[in-house]
C-alpha cells in the first residue's frame, strides 16, 4: 500500500465514530428483558417496587422512552400483571438468564408449586472449607470492616467449616405447558435446581431426563450441565471431584 492511501485509510479510521450500544433500563440484575411488559411482569412480583421506581426507569433513559412508545408509564404499569411461572416458561425459555431472574422474584418454592412440580431426585453435598476465624471471639463486637484490617495475622486462625450443597430435580408434567398454550410440549420436563449456600440463591436449569439417563437424579442432573473442554457432559464422578476440592 502507498503511502498516500496508509495515510487515507489511518485517517479514515481516526474520523470513525464509535458508537455504544443502547441499553434501556429494562434490565434485572443485569439481565435485560426485551420489552416493559417483561420487564414489569417479573418486577412485580417485587412489594416494595413501585410505580414511582418505574417512571424514574422510564424518564431517564431515552431508549425505555422509545420502547413504550406513546404510552406513559402510568398506562403501561396499569395494563401490566405479575407473570405466573408458566408464563415465564412460554416467554423465555430459550433464555436461562431471563427466566432464572423471573424464578428468583417470584420465588422458587411458589413457581414450583405453580407449575406442579413433582420432587423426583433430592442430594446434598457435604463440604469443608479452611476459613479464618479469630482467635479471641470476645473481640468480633469491638470490630468493624476497617480495624479488622490492622489486626496481627496472629489474631486469626483457621478452622474447618462445613456446609451443604443442596441439589433438586423436579418434573414439569406436559399438562402444565398446554395451560398456557405450549402444545408442542409433548413431553414432561426436567429442571434441576441448585441452591448457593452462602447466599441462599437458587439456580434452575433444564435437563434431558426423558432421554440421558444420567439426568434422572439430582447429582447426575447438575453434573450433566458441566462441560470439559470436549464438549462433552462431566461424570457424576468428575463432577464430585471438581466439586470436594473447592
Amino acid at each position: 500500500m502507498s503511502k498516500e492511501n496508509t495515510a487515507t485509510a489511518e485517517k479514515t479510521k481516526e474520523n470513525k465514530k464509535v458508537y455504544r450500544k443502547m441499553v434501556s433500563q429494562f434490565g434485572i440484575q443485569g439481565i435485560e428483558f426485551d420489552s416493559a411488559q417483561d420487564y414489569l411482569g417479573v418486577m412485580m412480583h417485587d412489594e416494595e417496587f413501585t410505580l414511582e421506581d418505574f417512571k424514574k426507569r422510564v424518564y431517564f433513559c431515552a431508549l425505555s422512552k422509545l420502547i413504550i412508545k406513546d404510552s406513559s408509564a402510568e398506562e403501561v404499569w396499569n395494563s401490566c400483571r405479575p407473570y405466573t411461572a408458566a408464563e415465564c416458561i412460554k416467554k423465555f425459555s430459550n433464555n436461562e438468564s431471563r427466566l432464572s431472574v423471573a424464578f428468583k422474584y417470584i420465588g422458587p418454592d411458589k413457581a414450583l408449586e405453580q407449575l406442579k412440580g413433582e420432587l423426583v431426585s433430592e442430594q446434598k453435598l457435604v463440604k469443608k472449607q479452611k476459613k479464618l476465624a479469630l482467635q479471641n471471639p470476645d473481640i468480633k463486637s469491638l470490630m468493624s470492616r476497617h480495624n479488622k484490617e490492622r489486626l496481627p495475622a496472629d489474631a486469626f486462625k483457621k478452622e474447618d467449616v462445613e456446609y451443604e450443597d443442596v441439589y433438586k430435580l423436579f418434573k414439569i408434567p406436559k399438562e402444565t405447558y398446554h395451560k398456557v398454550g405450549m402444545t408442542r410440549m409433548d413431553i414432561d420436563t426436567y429442571v434441576v435446581e441448585c441452591i448457593c449456600p452462602s447466599k441462599g440463591d437458587h439456580f434452575f436449569l433444564y435437563v434431558p431426563a426423558h432421554e440421558v439417563e444420567q439426568c434422572r437424579t439430582a447429582f447426575g442432573a447438575i453434573a450433566w450441565t458441566m462441560k470439559k473442554p470436549d464438549g462433552s457432559s462431566m461424570t457424576i464422578e468428575e463432577w464430585k471431584s471438581i466439586e470436594e476440592e473447592q
